[in-house]
């Protein structure tokens, strides 16, 4: 059965392989409260994956994206798989997530049984500022890439995270 979207002749010309996971609506993270995505996909579906599909291990061939909290993860995942990837995308990223827990009640609601409390998120390996100034002396060859549409409700998240960022990491802000 042939896949049916419409870049299904583009993938297949490229010879290009593309892998959506869910994310749950868990950021690409390993739980305070137990569901394990993180260790999922970096211990369990991306080598299976790897190892079915023979794909390639060269950074430069290799790309990651995701849109919203996956923008997020990937970013993470980049980050945190220092230079296993070529470029890393974010799209619409909410990637400041410690700037999310001050929109209030509902946000902390939803962040709780992911990452803990604010200060357990900050001093954690889900905090991309923390990661970031990390690797900052570190040789990163992986391009990271920001696009955010400048009436998204996570434009100016985007822009504190670049400015912030700035000099540390490949960073690039598309505004659309």
């Amino acid at each position: 059965m042939a896949i049916e979207f419409a870049d299904a002749k583009l993938v297949e010309e490229l010879n290009l392989a593309v892998v959506m996971p869910h994310g749950y609506n868990g950021y690409y993270t390993d739980s305070v409260s137990g569901l394990k995505i993180y260790s999922y996909l970096t211990e369990e579906l991306f080598p299976y994956l790897d190892q079915l599909f023979h794909f390639s291990q060269k950074p430069a061939e290799r790309y990651l994206a995701g849109l919203s909290m996956e923008g997020y993860g990937a970013f993470k995942l980049g980050l945190r798989q220092k230079n296993r990837y070529g470029k890393v995308y974010s799209l619409s990223g909410a990637l400041d997530i410690g700037a999310l827990y001050e929109e209030g009640f509902k946000r902390v609601q939803q962040f709780l049984p992911l990452f803990g409390d604010k200060d357990d998120f900050l001093n954690s390996e889900n905090n991309l500022l923390k990661l970031v100034t990390e690797q900052a002396a570190q040789e990163v060859s992986t391009e990271f890439i920001m696009t955010c549409g400048r009436q998204d409700f996570l434009f100016e998240n985007n822009n504190v995270f670049l400015r912030r960022n700035a000099g540390t990491v490949a960073f690039a802000l598309s505004r659309l």
